[in-house]
């Protein structure tokens, strides 16, 4: 199987059904990595609707009309190509920026409460920044994504999602890069880009059984790095970083999950500020493991005044 940005062919293994695909050995094993992407076998093409890494299964559902089965159950070698879909893909350069002296928002993609966005991927840069010459005022906020409608549940990321904004005297800015917050459906984060800024989960129930989250937030590759709070509401999250030992970053100073995982050459790094309390920075209510080969950093963030001087 060979894959670029979440396309990919190969041919079907054993064990196909009308129903579903099993994918060639070198699929991802990444449980939902194929998950509304369209794949085509023969004359037949369909939605993929769940995937399961482990035995490289994808079930299909209906697309445009169609049944929600193939026509007939892919055969061992059969030809598959599986290509990117999502309701909004972003190639290019997304941005909002504010400025004045006001309590202001800025949000650089935003969908409403009456609207509907299903999946997204980015492989570009969608970024907000909100800045005030007046640090008195009650509230500043910035948001990368911002989906009041409760329909995004499914985000790849291989480019950069941010948000930036002016540190207030009350210290009540809001600096989230992604708030998928307003939905109890379960909800995958993947990025091996950069996300900087806060990732706010839904309140997805547990599925299945204590290690299956309804939430879960994959931090993977080099180059991938997550910096800010990481929440959920009354749901479950689990966070893997490095699961595949490619390496991988989570900087926080707020993180609550249900577990969390380090893989080889993961590094979590804890981000120290003027606010940090006795507070755990990092708080999950399942299991929390560290492979070999993982790395723990403390990360000094906004600590010291400009008006004083400490000695460390």
């Amino acid at each position: 199987m060979c894959s670029s940005d979440l396309s990919a062919s190969g041919n079907a293994g054993s064990g196909s059904t009308v129903s579903t695909i099993v994918l060639d050995g070198n699929a991802s094993a990444t449980n939902d990595f194929y998950k509304d992407l369209y794949v085509t076998v023969g004359n037949d093409t369909r939605v993929i609707t769940g995937y399961d890494g482990t035995t490289k299964t994808a079930t299909v559902g209906a697309l445009n009309g169609s049944t929600s089965t193939f026509t007939t159950a892919p055969s061992t070698g059969d030809q598959f190509t599986i290509k990117r879909n999502a309701a909004f893909i972003n190639e290019g350069s997304i941005q909002a920026t504010t400025t004045g002296n006001q309590a202001v928002t800025a949000a650089a993609l935003k969908i409403l409460a009456q609207g509907s966005t299903a999946s997204l991927i980015n492989t570009g840069t969608i970024s907000a920044l909100a800045s005030t010459t007046d640090t008195g005022v009650a509230s500043l906020s910035a948001y990368g994504i911002q989906d009041l409608s409760g329909t995004l549940t499914n985000i790849v990321n291989t480019g950069s999602i941010a948000a930036a904004a002016t540190t207030l005297d009350n210290g009540l800015q809001k600096i989230v890069a992604i708030d998928i917050s307003h939905t109890s459906a379960n909800e995958l984060v993947t990025t091996n880009g950069v996300i900087t800024g806060d990732v706010l989960f839904g309140s997805a129930p547990m599925v299945g059984n204590t290690t299956n989250a309804g939430n879960q937030l994959i931090i993977q590759g080099s180059g991938a790095a997550v910096s800010g709070a990481v929440l959920k509401g009354s749901g479950t999250l689990d966070i893997y970083v490095s699961f595949d030992g490619t390496g991988g970053i989570l900087q926080t100073d707020n993180t609550q999950a249900t577990t969390l995982k380090v893989g080889e050459n993961g590094t979590t790094k804890f981000a120290l500020n003027k606010n940090t309390t006795t507070a755990p920075l990092i708080a999950t209510t399942g299991v929390t493991s560290f492979n070999l080969g993982t790395t723990m950093a403390v990360t000094p963030s906004t600590f010291l005044p400009e008006s004083q001087t400490y000695t460390l």
